[in-house]
């Protein structure tokens, strides 16, 4: 002992049982008692594992676990650390004081201890330290130190990689719950659309069945006969635009979109839109309105930036109450071009903003279903923007309405007036009479076609399957061939390459006329040997002008 230890004498006599291991946990225990904690502890640092061990004599009584064994590598260096472990047996938390200094510790478990009695004992603890100690390395020899270092590394490892295994565990449960709370929420949103689906094609399909009856029982009344041919046209149309949804939205997240891009005038593709809506806006009586603020022009695909347009424009008509106003705005920002469309309608809630452009999203859905449509219009114009290499947000504030900005790369004017410029022409251009063969195994379909062409001044006929269109196309020989695919036993592509073989029909115009419009599907149609490739319900605007090329 140095001359700066000088521990009061009634305290001596008790540290001084230190010196025997035998008696070693006996005097901790009674050290404890004079210091008013629970209990006493003396660690050795070993030299090589960097870690503290148990003096000999006193045996670890502190539970295993991670919260210990990061507690005792935070007491690194001189000085006085504490925290919470959990006691050895029980699971309560209690509270551990360990006094460092370098190569041994004192560990105490328990209350504040009396500041006196700590005070001689940290005197006395280079003394107490110094014989664990000689002990550690007395009882070990050599090998049997390397012995039991090897074992500490590796229980050391262990015990890392078990800490690390039971984290990633637990990330991996917490990650496990959260996608099943997306796949319980998709799964209900599966639901909802199913349920919303049936009855946004249940409905045209009752109008279309209630119009033919009205035919039906009164023939003869022309003003009736002549209401309920524009309903059927009119839930024709909608059952096709439902159709185009589905479709379009399977398309954009399967990348199966082909873009024709060219230069255009995004106030002129803005107009088209406008036009394109109209009559539901004028349904709800909305006013909507167009500011250019800068010429402004994109390379685009001219069709799916009028689609993108469109679909923002009746998103806004649908969400917004009678009356209400509309407007787009074009301009350009930097190095794009920005087309804004804001509403006065009943806004977005704010925890749905995140989510708005999920497919088969709607805000405030119904039973009543008034605002109609599928949830996916939204979807199709982020998709689209994203292959046009721009984007789409949205700012909504509820009650006030909602304003949706797309942005486009801006290209420079062209030196002439582009195509997509001019509006697209209405009208039916039947140019001169054509000889035409129309394919298609549905009769009233086959045969309403032929009307129309004979209405537009051509010389039509109608074939119902395969076989009969490749007979009566070589007595025929005619200019044009409207070909269905689906046809029962020989298919339409087989069809195309039978009349491409035969030299009475090899130079005709053959067309597919198909309720299959995938990429793939125009492919093997033009494989097939067809010019033209038009999807059911076909635009009759197209088909004048496809007749008179």
């Amino acid at each position: 002992m140095t001359s700066e230890v000088t521990p009061a004498p009634g305290l001596l006599p008790l540290l001084a049982r230190f010196a025997e291991a035998s008696s070693r946990a006996e005097a901790a225990a009674q050290l404890a008692t004079r210091l008013g904690v629970d209990r006493v502890l003396v660690y050795v640092r070993d030299p090589e594992l960097g870690v503290l061990l148990p003096a000999p004599g006193l045996p670890q009584t502190v539970a295993a676990g991670p919260r210990w064994r990061a507690f005792l590598r935070s007491c690194a260096g001189a000085g006085t650390f504490h925290g919470e472990v959990e006691s050895e047996g029980a699971k309560a938390r209690v509270t551990a004081y360990v006094h460092e200094s370098g190569r041994y510790a004192l560990v105490l478990f328990g209350d504040e201890p009396d500041s006196r009695v700590l005070a001689e004992t940290l005197e006395t603890l280079p003394l107490i330290g110094g014989i664990a100690r000689a002990e550690h390395e007395a009882v070990l020899s050599r090998a049997e130190a390397e012995v039991a270092r090897a074992t500490g590394r590796h229980a050391n490892d262990l015990a890392v990689a078990l800490d690390g295994a039971r984290a990633s565990m637990e990330k991996a449960l917490e990650e496990s719950a959260r996608l099943n709370a997306e796949l319980q929420e998709a799964d209900r949103r599966k639901d909802e659309f199913l349920a919303m689906l049936g009855h946004e094609l249940r409905n045209p399909m009752a109008a279309m069945a209630g119009a033919l009856e009205v035919m039906r029982a009164r023939p003869d009344d022309l003003e009736n006969v002549a209401r309920a041919r524009a309903v059927i046209e009119r839930q024709a149309e909608q059952l096709a635009r439902l159709v185009d949804d589905l479709l379009d939205v399977a398309r954009v997240t399967r990348g199966k979109i082909v873009l024709r891009p060219e230069v255009v005038d995004v106030a002129a593709i803005a107009l088209r839109a406008i036009e394109a809506t109209q009559a539901f806006a004028d349904s709800k009586q909305h006013e909507i309105e167009l500011a250019v603020r800068q010429p402004a022009y994109t390379r685009a695909d001219c069709a799916r930036l009028e689609q993108m347009l469109t679909n923002l424009l009746t998103n806004a008509a649908k969400y917004t109450d009678s009356g209400g106003h509309i407007r787009i705005v074009v301009d350009r920002e930097g190095e794009d071009v920005t087309i804004a469309v804001s509403d006065d309608g009943i806004g977005i809630p704010a925890d749905l903003m995140p989510r708005i452009f999920d497919a088969f999203l709607q805000v405030e859905p119904s039973i009543d279903r008034g605002a109609g449509g599928l949830g996916v219009g939204l979807t199709v114009v982020r998709r689209l923007a994203q292959l046009h290499g721009g984007s789409v947000d949205a700012v909504s504030e509820l009650g006030k309405g909602s304003t949706f900005t797309l942005r486009l790369p801006a290209v420079a004017a062209p030196p002439l007036p582009t195509a997509a410029a001019v509006p697209a022409a209405t009208g039916v251009a039947a140019g001169a009479k054509k000889r035409v063969l129309v394919v298609d195994d549905n009769v009233d379909s086959g045969e309403m076609l032929v009307a129309l062409l004979e209405n537009w001044g051509h010389e039509a006929f109608h074939a119902v399957d395969g076989v009969s269109a490749v007979a009566m196309a070589h007595e025929l020989t005619p200019d044009i061939v409207l070909l269905d695919i689906g046809l029962p036993g020989m298919d339409g592509y087989e069809v195309a390459a039978r009349l491409r073989l035969d030299p009475a029909t090899q130079h005709a115009r053959i067309v597919a006329v198909s309720g299959y419009g995938q990429d793939s599907d125009r492919i093997k149609s033009r494989a097939a040997g067809c010019d033209e490739h038009l999807v059911k319900p076909v635009d009759l605007a197209v088909l004048g002008r496809v007749i008179a090329a």
